[in-house]
């Protein structure tokens, strides 16, 4: 029998169907808690779908189908822990120069391998402990949403040309 967990999918709200309509594929639909928020002083609009009790397969599938990413759609993916499987969060981004970019981070990784950063602490390496923390931030933390406005623009263009 597979464990049951809740999961929520960010997405531009200017993006929101094609991501329901993506995510449907799976099975996957959202209850009717989903919310709007925009970010500060833009109307820039983010929509959070919730998904309660999917089975950790579905979880899987989301990653492994790679829905989202094949579109370029960028979106925070977060779920409960599961089945033994620790808690986490995944993201993807268009970057500045226009290419797509993901972090995966689960709740057993969300810092710095703490002998690593204890041994650079004890020999002294205070400089190689601020590159260690600065390159493990980089590794496991999105994009901010305030850069996506301009390439979701463009893309939800782009998909409406599509189809």
């Amino acid at each position: 029998m597979s464990d049951r967990v809740s999961a929520s999918v960010v997405v531009p709200t200017l993006l929101a169907n094609k991501a329901i309509e993506l995510i449907e594929t799976l099975d996957g639909h959202p209850d009717n808690s989903n919310q709007v928020v925009t970010l500060k002083g833009t109307d820039f609009g983010l929509t959070e779908l919730h998904y309660a009790e999917v089975s950790d397969g579905w979880l899987h599938s989301i990653d492994s189908e790679q829905l989202l990413t094949k579109k370029r759609i960028p979106f925070d993916f977060s779920w409960e822990s599961c089945g033994g499987e620790p808690a986490g969060h995944y993201s993807g981004r268009i970057q500045s120069d226009g290419s797509y970019h993901q972090t995966e981070v689960v709740t057993d990784n969300v810092a710095p391998d703490p002998d690593e950063m204890l041994t650079l602490i004890d020999q002294g390496r205070l400089v190689e402990l601020a590159t260690l923390i600065k390159d493990h931030l980089k590794g496991t933390h999105p994009i901010p949403w305030e850069t996506q406005i301009e390439p979701v623009k463009k893309l939800a263009a782009e998909l409406l040309l599509d189809g």
